[in-house]
């Protein structure tokens, strides 16, 4: 199926109706920024929060033209921030970088997401795996809270950003206001206010998390609290196993189901490439997979490249494997009179040259006599034709011997 605007808008529909959305409000759709997405989300939920995902909005900004680290550190630099103060910095600093970066920024937002394997399956097969997926994953999750978190109050991972931030409170020093509002000074002369009663920070990390910060964790150890009392009941493991509780019935195979008189889905058509099909995304120049980095144009080494010369013709370009003289010499082997005559003429440097003889007077200039050696019999060759092509290809030059005049009536 492709992701134009009529099929978007036909999924939306069906998953408005099958979800029963009446308040779309209340609902967040995370997006990879397809261009057709908010049109159709105008048309069918207009109500609806629309996100982007982080690295897709990073990939396109590098597609606009802003690439380099710097761009990508200030890029997760903002999206990190939990006050305004913070965020108009992190924006000032992409401002620095360029301006056209941050105008071009001004009206996106991101936020992360995760895509599974069974985006590139069709439709109806595509649903069928999510279905299965997450019953298998809803049971697995009830299995590990019920045997390995008996006894707990919070969730494993959230216990540890409870201990890390109650470590970082050695650097904060709570000034005591009442018995529930405490002024924090840090080390690096920042302050911020707690208020224990309402649970909130300045810093505006525990509001947005319902975590307790490191300035409200030191305002909780100055009274002696539990910090596990003040972290948010969405992190309890007796809330993570009401949320789990329902579960997702089986379903019987095809062969079980009832007719419903219309006419069933054909898959489309398509031609099969022939190489094997690529499951793993391509990674960009900065991405990480596995811990490692891809090999990129900076990384590769060039490959050296020597000069092949043929051993056969001694000639630079090719090998002996494609050496068209090497292939005409097979086709066409040559006899024994036939190669006394290449190397009388071609091959022995002394008889390579014809013999001039001139007359040892020489009073004028006059046309040397020039004897040459004996053509060798024609009718003993198997082939004439490669007479022609000696006769083209190996031609002697003719050098006048002497210190005569006669020498300049020759090229």
């Amino acid at each position: 199926m492709s992701e134009n605007k009529d099929n978007w808008e036909w999924f939306l529909t069906l998953l408005k109706k099958d979800l029963n959305i009446v308040r779309d409000d209340t609902y967040t759709f995370i997006s990879d920024k397809q261009k057709v997405l908010l049109p159709v989300f105008e048309k069918v939920l207009p109500g609806v929060e629309n996100r982007f995902c982080m690295r897709h909005l990073h990939g396109n900004m590098k597609t606009t033209g802003f690439k380099g680290l710097g761009y990508k550190k200030a890029l997760w630099f903002a999206t990190k921030t939990t006050t305004v103060n913070q965020f108009h910095k992190a924006m000032q600093d992409i401002t620095n970088l360029d301006v056209r970066c941050l105008e071009w920024l001004q009206d996106k937002s991101a936020s992360q997401c995760c895509i599974l394997e069974a985006r590139e399956k069709p439709i109806l097969t595509m649903l069928e795996w999510i279905r299965e997926y997450v019953m298998t994953r809803m049971q697995q999750l009830r299995n590990r809270a019920e045997r390995l978190w008996e006894g707990r109050k919070l969730c494993p991972e959230i216990k540890k950003i409870v201990d890390n931030s109650l470590k970082k409170a050695s650097d904060c020093i709570p000034v005591k206001s009442d018995n529930k509002r405490y002024e924090v000074q840090c080390f690096d002369g920042a302050r911020y206010t707690v208020d224990l009663k309402e649970r909130i920070c300045s810093c505006r990390s525990w509001d947005l998390t319902g975590i307790p910060c490191n300035h409200a964790m030191s305002a909780i150890s100055a009274q002696v609290l539990d910090p596990d009392d003040f972290v948010h009941e969405c992190y309890h493991v007796e809330t993570f196993c009401q949320v789990y509780a329902p579960a997702i019935m089986p379903l019987d195979g095809l062969e079980m189901w009832e007719m419903a008189g219309y006419i069933p889905p054909v898959p489309p058509n398509f031609g099969r490439k022939k190489e094997r099909p690529a499951k793993a995304r391509r990674l960009e120049a900065d991405e990480v997979r596995n811990g490692k980095k891809p090999a990129t144009a900076i990384h590769r080494l060039p490959r050296q490249r020597g000069k092949m010369t043929c051993k056969f013709c001694h000639q630079v370009g090719h090998n002996t494997k494609g050496c068209k003289w090497k292939k005409f010499a097979e086709e066409f082997p040559l006899d024994d009179g036939f190669e006394q005559a290449l190397g009388a003429e071609h091959v022995q440097p002394d008889a390579q040259q014809d013999q001039v003889i001139l007359n040892e007077d020489c009073p004028r200039v006059s046309q040397p006599e020039v004897v040459s050696q004996p053509e060798p019999d024609v009718s003993k060759r198997k082939k004439p034709v490669k007479r022609a092509i000696l006769t083209d290809a190996v031609e002697a030059p003719v050098v006048v011997q002497g210190n005569c005049a006669a020498n300049n009536a020759f090229p």
